[in-house]
């Protein structure tokens, strides 16, 4: 008895806390684990099944910012890596950071799932918003079930985005489910507020009140997951119900491809096979990925027009890129395989008008060069390969047969 007479109490101090001033501390805890126990009860109703206890860590900015935000020696290379692939391919300006944008993201998060747990950041998420802090729960919490899959270990740049697209697509469909009442909705434009733009490995965030300043680039194949991933869910849902969604965990997206395209997932349409081309030099290789449709989308529509990048990129059936290093200098070779002869020249067409409006010197129509590096593209029936390097011969010479 004394128990339930505490609990009664406690229930009615949160509601009191939620009609004054944001609080913290102690105060804030209370608030929001009960919110999260609210959250747990709403999900059964939504979903059916049931989720098991989590706990949760409250945390702020400075912590996030140190935690998740200082990347370690492995992750300092890729984004070193990737910083370097994309201003070469001129999807970023030569003086952005990926590192600051890292940081300008975490420090925006409001919630994630990390290491079982879940984690609010005080700063960021509002207890007294209680229907949307409730909802961001209930996002989390279906990354905690989804611990109860069997998922596999995508490799590539276009397979982690497409399993990671189911992952935050349900989550989101469960949240706006919550926020319209347990209803379905019936539209599903996501509003800025609700939307997430990176996702670390094992990092899962939802929302976030303060949007952080992204490169456009960046901002798009971020919100890639959130945006794309609740319509494919969406259609699923549509077409079989909740067994559908959970049947796609044992038959995940394999590309962003059949995110974007479902009657392609439902094909069982997988990536095509490319071959990476032969160098000349003592490169030494040191990675191979797949960027997949929406990458190729997204370096087009950074430049044209979004029609015409969309029409650019749906030709795709495969890619292969590969990156090497001599010393302190990289060149990068990216295959890409194409559904038919007029997909690969209708992209080359499109890759030509992006570089026409970059600020790179044309040598000619396939063979550009700025900030002492030189890009070219090469076409061969139904694929096109694109290298960059410092090295002006290595990109001038023709490498496919």
């Amino acid at each position: 008895m004394c128990l339930v007479v505490v609990l009664l109490i406690s229930i009615f101090s949160i509601r009191e806390l939620l009609s004054n001033d944001r609080p913290y501390g102690d105060e804030y805890k209370i608030i929001a684990e009960q919110l999260l126990v609210d959250a747990r009860q709403e999900f059964v109703n939504i979903r059916s099944i049931s989720v098991r206890e989590v706990t949760l860590e409250v945390v702020n900015k400075s912590w996030v910012a140190n935690k998740w935000g200082i990347p370690s020696d492995s992750e300092r290379e890729e984004i070193i890596k990737n910083e370097k692939i994309y201003k070469s391919l001129f999807m970023i300006e030569p003086d952005v950071s990926l590192f600051d944008t890292k940081i300008d993201w975490v420090e925006s998060f409001r919630a994630a799932k990390w290491q079982g747990k879940i984690y609010v950041v005080e700063d960021n998420f509002d207890v007294t918003d209680e229907t949307r802090a409730t909802s961001t729960f209930i996002h989390e919490l279906t990354h905690i079930i989804q611990e109860n899959y069997s998922l596999p270990n995508r490799q590539t740049f276009d397979g982690a985005k497409a399993l990671t697209s189911l992952k935050e697509g349900d989550a989101t469909f469960m949240a706006d489910i919550f926020k319209n009442d347990g209803v379905i909705p019936t539209s599903w434009a996501i509003t800025s507020s609700d939307q997430t733009t990176l996702s670390l490995p094992l990092l899962l965030p939802f929302g976030n009140e303060i949007q952080p300043s992204l490169p456009y680039v960046i901002e798009k194949i971020n919100w890639f997951p959130y945006r794309h991933g609740l319509e494919f869910v969406k259609g699923i849902y549509d077409r079989s119900g909740w067994n559908g969604i959970e049947n796609a965990y044992t038959n995940p997206p394999s590309t962003t491809e059949q995110i974007l395209h479902p009657e392609k997932y439902y094909a069982n349409e997988d990536a095509k096979t490319a071959e990476a081309p032969s160098i000349n030099g003592d490169w030494d290789l040191i990675e191979t990925d797949r960027f997949g449709e929406y990458f190729i989308f997204v370096m087009l529509d950074n430049w044209i027009s979004e029609v015409d990048a969309t029409e650019a990129a749906e030709g795709w059936g495969g890619d292969i890129f590969s990156y090497y290093k001599d010393n302190d200098e990289f060149l990068f070779t990216w295959n890409i395989v194409w559904d038919t002869k007029d997909d690969a020249h209708e992209f080359d067409l499109a890759f030509q008008d992006m570089m026409y409006k970059t600020s790179a010197e044309k040598h000619n129509c396939s063979y550009w060069s700025a900030n002492g590096r030189y890009i070219s593209i090469e076409s061969n029936e139904n694929s096109t390969l694109i290298k960059s390097s410092a090295d002006e011969a290595l990109v001038q010479q023709q490498l496919l047969g």
